[in-house]
């Protein structure tokens, strides 16, 4: 397809036939160590989606699935308390975000070849990438677990209403308990991040 592209290309801009030439000679011949070549021609710098990135988000997906598959085999009672007070299912990336946009390009692109089994679904409060990480960062100990529990649910999944908690950091007031006691720093195992 790729090459004829450049075919394609080569005969509506004759200025440039020569280009378009050398890269279909680096497909016709498999010239590997050029491929890189092609590649800088199709994509604008800036605008990939980083390996990171794809990472990131099959691991999001993952989480996500793990935690719908349990929640769908709980009791009714069971299930509506923790669908009702957590946030257990995907609400998306937000393209207008200039943090989450390729997350939500890659997101797309699964989407578009059926390699994404779950749908996103909208919140009164959609969550944000923030969130997101924040909640990768609680399922990482269960990540090798072919099941959750409720338990688990609970330690990974946001709590509803604790959104703005993930997004600004918690200050802490020592200077009462420091005074004539040498002072101690616990790190907190919650993670607390900026919305910048």
């Amino acid at each position: 397809m790729i090459f004829n592209q450049f075919k394609l290309f080569s005969i509506l801009e004759p200025s440039n036939k020569e280009s378009y030439k050398y890269y279909m000679d680096i497909l016709t011949e498999g010239i590997i160590k050029h491929y890189p070549d092609i590649l800088e021609c199709i994509c604008s710098e800036g605008d990939e989606v980083q390996s990171e990135i794809s990472d990131e988000v099959d691991l999001l997906i993952e989480m996500f699935n793990k935690i719908e598959s349990a929640v769908n085999f709980m009791e009714k009672s069971q299930k509506r308390i923790i669908t009702d007070k957590y946030h257990v299912h995907f609400n998306g990336f937000d393209p207008d975000n200039n943090k989450e946009i390729q997350h939500y390009t890659y997101f797309n692109f699964l989407k578009r070849y059926g390699e994404v089994c779950g749908e996103e679904r909208s919140d009164a409060f959609n969550l944000s990438l923030h969130h997101y990480r924040w909640m990768i960062k609680k399922y990482e100990p269960y990540m090798h677990s072919n099941t959750l529990s409720v338990k688990q649910i609970k330690r990974i999944c946001l709590k509803k209403g604790d959104e703005s908690q993930v997004l600004r950091p918690v200050y802490r007031d020592f200077s009462e308990a420091a005074v004539g006691h040498g002072m101690h720093v616990i790190k907190e195992p919650e993670l607390y991040l900026h919305d910048n």
